[in-house]
């Protein structure tokens, strides 16, 4: 009988990227931020993504006894939730990576420099007035920030400094930006923004235009990504 914290392979999303037969179980991620489809156990990410480990056992040790940080924290569970645009970083190797969509929809990783890992695009996927009179946005990545002027739409995104959680920029969701799709049939696409209309946007890839929901657009910056995706 599987534990509760494995899944069956064949029933594990699909931008999980893995070998669906042969093996049965994959390790569960601990509930976090992410959603299961946009995010992997931090083993999975050094076995199954990264390559950094042959097996479960392996990237376990390196878990325990390397020094690893996700987002510039550190981190030991090796069920951690790992997902969407998070950073990862080798400290003694100075090697860091971060989790982004391929053009297949399925989750994999780039190689970042040591600044690129100190900087995170966050989703406002919420927002709220608090007792203080300060305005809680709430983030794709479990953050809560609190701001003092509501400038701030959901779909907008913010590029943060981690961990401190300075804002560093907002880019609004409008005509023009650059945006991966993060879910849908187009999930894994990069493409630009050409028009919004109401729950819809129209992006185009190339010369290519497409439609899809609004909510599956994720805004990486004004003009050109403001950081490495691809």
């Amino acid at each position: 009988m599987a534990h509760s914290l494995t899944i069956k392979r064949l029933a594990a999303p699909m931008t999980w990227k893995m070998k669906r037969k042969g093996i049965t179980f994959v390790t569960r991620p601990l509930p976090g931020a992410h959603p299961y489809k946009l995010g992997v156990s931090l083993s999975f990410l050094l076995r199954d993504v990264l390559n950094v480990a042959e097996t479960a056992r392996e990237a376990r040790y390196i878990i325990n006894n390397k020094e690893i940080l996700i987002n510039c924290s550190k981190q030991k569970e090796h069920k951690f939730l790992v997902g969407f645009l998070d950073s990862i970083s080798f400290t003694p190797l100075n090697q860091h990576y971060r989790v982004v969509l391929s053009t297949k929809g399925t989750l994999a990783a780039i190689s970042i420099d040591a600044d690129e890992a100190k900087k995170k695009l966050a989703k406002i996927i919420g927002k709220q007035a608090i007792n203080t009179g300060h305005l809680q946005l709430n983030l794709s990545d479990g953050r809560n920030i609190l701001v003092e002027k509501d400038t701030y739409k959901c779909g907008d995104s913010l590029l943060l400094e981690v961990p401190e959680q300075k804002i560093i920029s907002h880019f609004r969701l409008e005509k023009g930006v650059p945006v991966m799709l993060t879910d849908g049939k187009h999930r894994g696409k990069l493409g630009i923004v050409e028009e919004i209309i109401k729950d819809i946007i129209v992006f185009r890839v190339d010369k290519e235009l497409y439609r899809t929901k609004r909510e599956y657009a994720f805004v990486l910056g004004k003009e050109t990504p403001a950081l490495k995706i691809v």
